[in-house]
């Protein structure tokens, strides 16, 4: 899980639906289906909406940093609607996340230990503090570990030390997004698998290893012409160590 920035006002379906509704009228199922506005691309105000919160997380999900696919993602209140119904339109609790491996893709058995994100949270009551707008951009509370043929996710005690995250709100994240599921953890370890392939084939041009590192740090950490990041972006991070952090530490506007 990364950093991320959430949008700082409603975009402009969403402003026109909360002026044409009356609260008591307002409710997300209206919202996605709300007939009054178009823009200029053609997009309805809920998808526009969607990709305005998918567009500010790089094309990641907020919580596993897979890939955000048409068919494979959704707006997920941070604090659920249900319980927290003043707050269903307040964009500063709204991003987009993967379904979480409930589409039939990726979905893995058991489905129930597999499934991550919002879908394994459910409606639980998170805290403020574990929202990602919330984590810091530096260092990194969270490091990437291969394990034989998995790459699981591990909170960085010593990190945890220099933000004002303790490390017992570190790991409840990773366990309430259920991030090490084994879907996740081998879908990384392809990621890594991927990365000392490019790495190798760098060191047989003759690159030397700061070279090697730094050519792949600007491949993988920093958004391609469309804006989005590759997925998995703290796997990459991890991979690419040093190299990562000094490019992250000159280039914040790019990958938060």
């Amino acid at each position: 899980m990364k950093k991320i920035a959430t949008l700082n006002k409603a975009t402009q379906g969403l402003e026109k639906y909360l002026e044409e509704t009356l609260p008591q009228n307002r409710s997300w199922e209206n919202f996605r289906n709300f007939p009054g506005y178009e823009n200029a691309d053609g997009h309805r105000a809920h998808r526009e909406l969607m990709l305005a919160l998918s567009k500010q997380q790089h094309g990641l999900c907020a919580y596993c940093e897979i890939e955000l696919k048409e068919a494979d993602r959704q707006i997920e209140h941070f604090h659920p609607k249900s319980k927290n119904k003043d707050r269903a339109f307040d964009v500063s609790n709204l991003l987009v996340a993967c379904k979480g491996g409930e589409d039939f893709v990726n979905r893995l058995e058991p489905i129930k230990e597999n499934l991550s994100c919002g879908a394994f949270h459910g409606n639980e009551e998170l805290q403020d503090d574990q929202h990602p707008f919330h984590l810091p951009a530096m260092p990194s509370i969270f490091l990437a570990h291969l394990e034989i043929d998995k790459v699981v996710i591990r909170v960085d005690g010593k990190a945890c030390e220099n933000t004002a995250i303790l490390t017992e709100q570190a790991e409840a994240m990773l366990s309430c997004f259920n991030l090490n599921c084994t879907r996740l953890r081998n879908a990384r370890f392809e990621i890594w698998k991927k990365l000392e392939e490019d790495l190798l084939q760098l060191w047989e041009e003759g690159k030397s290893d700061d070279e090697a590192f730094s050519e792949l740090a600007g491949v993988y950490l920093l958004p391609d012409n469309s804006g989005k990041l590759p997925p998995f972006f703290t796997t990459r991070r991890s991979f690419l160590g040093e190299s990562a952090e000094e490019l992250l530490r000159n280039h914040p506007e790019g990958w938060i």
